[in-house]
């Protein structure tokens, strides 16, 4: 099967639901599947910005934050990427400073392999409790770098909202240009949720707040994800799609968390049914939806492309169990987990890097082959 997913770039913060130690997804895995699968996933689970290739199963370091011996310096707060260009986007935060006036953030762009190291703006204020009731709403925790045409898009001047058993951030969103080094904030509220870009750069899917009474006439989704942990909310999760040229956004789907095919066709949605996180294949146009099966999935979906999705799961049963280091005293050790790629039926599926702390974030995308980084010719491909 010849899978060409183009020049997508999706960001995706782990969301993660409670995992014991130990918890492993049966197997067996499809070893020879999705062989022809190829680009770049991006993660920040070292400390550092490491690609994968997936084609070649070869990483290497793209950005190494430089840190004094007593732990001084910045850290990465959230990535995006690689775009066509093989850019990948980035928020480098400098919360381990002197003093606090020395506090900031930086949003920047890097290639693939490491050259190009690009700064786009630098703001006072950590990022890093920047939604929190220390911070002061600087900026939120997701990146979203547009395929092609150079958006880079992001929440900042967040607040906080109290829904029943559930605590969210809110904030506007903000879109900058790549090479200009320019941006502006648009007139839309969002949840501080991992954001996706159309393959034509043009197009924005985002979650935020909207009153049940002002959703469509049958919904999609409302039936599935209109409820959180048998909660009913006044305002619920949806999913809506904002077009950068006529400035405005209309209604796609009830949930959380979108992440748009590689084609544009499809979006996947999240969303909690009964006590469950489950997803949804919606069609980007009429917003109808199908429920897919996704092994062991407990944190975010970083890519789709046909019936191929690339997300964090378990372990495989079987599988060497690594834990987390430096660890919080209060909370210790957690279980490392993987980044699988499964079809939509969850029949097939298999692990493409066997370890990711879930305290971090991945995306995917085709990018290009830098000088360094080994990328198969093959015309097959899916963060």
């Amino acid at each position: 099967m010849r899978l060409s997913i183009g020049a997508m770039a999706t960001c995706a913060g782990l969301l993660i639901a409670a995992v014991s130690l130990g918890q492993s997804v049966e197997g067996p895995e499809t070893e020879e599947f999705a062989e022809n699968l190829k680009g770049w996933i991006i993660t920040n689970d070292t400390g550092d910005i490491t690609a994968l290739s997936v084609s070649e199963k070869k990483s290497q370091v793209v950005f190494h934050p430089q840190r004094t011996k007593d732990g001084m310096g910045p850290v990465i707060h959230s990535i995006s990427g690689p775009d066509a260009k093989g850019r990948v986007a980035y928020v480098l935060d400098y919360f381990f400073v002197s003093t606090s006036t020395e506090e900031r953030h930086v949003l920047k762009t890097v290639q693939l392999d490491g050259s190009g190291d690009t700064e786009l703006f630098s703001r006072p204020g950590s990022a890093m409790w920047a939604t929190s009731a220390a911070g002061n709403g600087e900026i939120g925790s997701h990146l979203a770098l547009a395929p092609i045409g150079d958006r880079v898009a992001f929440i900042s001047h967040t607040v906080s909202r109290q829904m029943p058993m559930a605590l969210l951030t809110l904030g506007n969103i903000e879109i900058w240009d790549a090479t200009a080094k320019s941006g502006h904030l648009i007139e839309v509220s969002a949840l501080d949720e991992p954001m996706s870009w159309f393959p034509d750069g043009q197009h924005l899917a985002y979650a935020t707040l909207v009153k049940r009474s002002e959703l469509p006439l049958e919904a999609s989704g409302l039936e599935l994800f209109g409820t959180y942990y048998g909660k009913t909310w006044d305002e619920v999760p949806a999913i809506f799609i904002y077009d950068v040229t006529s400035k405005k956004s209309r209604f796609l789907h009830v949930g959380w968390q979108p992440v748009v095919s590689a084609d544009g066709k499809s979006v996947l949605v999240g969303g909690y049914a009964a006590d469950d996180f489950r997803w949804v294949r919606a069609d980007s146009e009429t917003g109808r939806s199908t429920p897919i099966n996704l092994p062991g999935v407990v944190g975010a979906v970083i890519a789709t492309v046909g019936e191929l999705t690339c997300y964090v799961g378990l372990p495989t049963e079987g599988a060497k169990i690594e834990l987390t280091t430096n660890n919080s005293p209060l909370r210790g050790p957690k279980e490392m987990l993987t980044i699988k790629v499964s079809d939509d039926s969850g029949k097939k599926f298999k692990t493409l890097s066997p370890s990711i702390d879930p305290r971090s974030q991945a995306s995917f995308g085709l990018g290009t082959a830098p000088s360094g980084i080994p990328h198969s010719s093959s015309s097959a491909s899916p963060p």
